[in-house]
Protein backbone atom coordinates (compact mmCIF):
# COMPACT_ATOMS: atom_id res chain seq x y z
CA UNK A 1 0.00 0.00 0.00
CA UNK A 2 1.10 3.21 -0.77
CA UNK A 3 1.01 6.19 1.64
CA UNK A 4 -0.50 9.62 0.06
CA UNK A 5 1.56 12.66 1.25
CA UNK A 6 -1.13 15.33 2.61
CA UNK A 7 -0.39 18.66 4.24
CA UNK A 8 -1.74 20.69 7.34
CA UNK A 9 -0.91 24.75 7.94
CA UNK A 10 0.69 24.18 11.86
CA UNK A 11 1.16 26.91 14.25
CA UNK A 12 3.93 26.86 17.10
CA UNK A 13 3.86 29.06 20.04
CA UNK A 14 7.66 30.70 19.53
CA UNK A 15 7.54 30.64 23.80
CA UNK A 16 7.84 26.85 23.63
CA UNK A 17 8.20 25.77 20.73
CA UNK A 18 5.43 23.27 20.96
CA UNK A 19 2.33 22.71 18.55
CA UNK A 20 -0.92 25.10 19.18
CA UNK A 21 -3.07 24.47 15.93
CA UNK A 22 -3.39 22.66 13.40
CA UNK A 23 -4.98 23.06 9.96
CA UNK A 24 -5.63 20.14 7.39
CA UNK A 25 -5.54 21.52 3.86
CA UNK A 26 -8.34 19.88 2.41
CA UNK A 27 -8.22 17.12 -0.80
CA UNK A 28 -8.40 19.37 -3.71
CA UNK A 29 -6.66 22.37 -2.21
CA UNK A 30 -3.16 21.16 -2.21
CA UNK A 31 -1.57 22.65 -5.41
CA UNK A 32 -3.34 25.55 -5.03
CA UNK A 33 -1.38 26.07 -1.32
CA UNK A 34 2.01 24.49 -2.96
CA UNK A 35 1.84 27.38 -5.32
CA UNK A 36 1.06 29.95 -2.74
CA UNK A 37 4.05 28.82 -0.83
CA UNK A 38 6.30 28.39 -4.21
CA UNK A 39 7.33 24.98 -3.45
CA UNK A 40 10.85 24.08 -5.38
CA UNK A 41 11.19 22.16 -8.29
CA UNK A 42 13.00 19.41 -6.44
CA UNK A 43 10.34 18.94 -4.14
CA UNK A 44 7.31 18.06 -6.21
CA UNK A 45 5.76 16.41 -3.42
CA UNK A 46 6.36 19.23 -0.52
CA UNK A 47 7.67 16.33 1.66
CA UNK A 48 9.65 19.06 3.13
CA UNK A 49 8.45 21.58 6.07
CA UNK A 50 8.48 24.82 4.77
CA UNK A 51 8.32 28.19 7.22
CA UNK A 52 5.46 30.73 6.23
CA UNK A 53 5.43 34.36 5.84
CA UNK A 54 2.20 35.95 8.17
CA UNK A 55 0.84 37.37 4.38
CA UNK A 56 1.71 33.09 3.06
CA UNK A 57 0.02 31.77 6.31
CA UNK A 58 -3.29 33.95 6.44
CA UNK A 59 -3.94 33.28 2.54
CA UNK A 60 -3.61 29.70 2.62
CA UNK A 61 -5.99 29.86 6.12
CA UNK A 62 -8.74 32.09 3.76
CA UNK A 63 -8.36 29.35 0.77
CA UNK A 64 -8.46 26.24 3.30
CA UNK A 65 -11.20 27.78 5.60
CA UNK A 66 -9.47 28.10 8.36
CA UNK A 67 -10.11 31.19 9.92
CA UNK A 68 -8.30 34.00 11.78
CA UNK A 69 -5.38 32.94 12.33
CA UNK A 70 -2.86 34.05 15.79
CA UNK A 71 -0.70 36.07 15.15
CA UNK A 72 1.43 35.56 17.81
CA UNK A 73 2.15 31.87 16.56
CA UNK A 74 4.55 30.79 13.92
CA UNK A 75 3.52 28.77 10.86
CA UNK A 76 4.19 26.04 8.76
CA UNK A 77 3.24 23.92 6.06
CA UNK A 78 4.08 20.86 6.89
CA UNK A 79 3.24 17.18 4.92
CA UNK A 80 2.16 14.13 7.04
CA UNK A 81 1.44 10.41 5.34
CA UNK A 82 -2.17 9.63 5.00
CA UNK A 83 -3.02 5.98 5.33
CA UNK A 84 -4.82 4.99 2.04
CA UNK A 85 -8.94 3.96 2.42
CA UNK A 86 -9.61 0.87 3.68
CA UNK A 87 -6.05 0.51 5.66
Amino acid sequence: MTQRITHALIGYDPNTDRQAVAFRVPEGRDGAVKRLVAIPEDDPDAVFSYDLEPAQARDIAGLIGAGPLDPALVYYLEPYAEAPAGA
